[in-house]
């Protein structure tokens, strides 16, 4: 064998070393894609499922009667100023379209970082 010929068989298998480096580089970016794809796809299903079990609930009632809204506040129910409170429940006590009612509640879980109130109107 010449060295013409030596040369360029090394060439070329530094040309393949090279090219079976990058399929092994690729190979190793699409396994990690197909992992992230299963991982994903079960987060896919449970917000699918969850999608579906919410589909039902509703914040207006299918007459358009009666409509419930929520309001969070962040802190503990401690927290909020008590004006604040007494100012949200009178805003969702006073109707604000004739012939309606409302209603309200308060709730704050012991040790929770959040406090809501809760209110309906419906018609009369």
């Amino acid at each position: 064998m010449t060295r013409a010929t030596q040369t360029q068989l090394a060439t070329q298998q530094q040309q393949l070393d090279a090219s079976a480096a990058t399929d092994r580089a690729q190979q190793k970016q699409i396994d990690s894609s197909l992992a992230t794809i299963a991982a994903q796809s079960k987060q896919l299903e449970e917000g699918a499922t969850l999608s579906q079990l919410a589909s039902k609930i509703r914040l207006v009632s299918d007459d358009g009667s009666t409509a419930v809204a929520a309001v969070m506040f962040s802190g503990t129910s401690l927290s909020v100023p008590q004006e604040l409170k007494t100012a949200v429940k009178a805003a969702f006590l006073t109707p604000a379209i004739d012939g309606s009612t409302s209603t309200s509640r308060h709730r704050s879980r012991r040790g929770s970082r959040t406090s809501s109130a809760e209110a309906s109107w419906s018609a009369s």
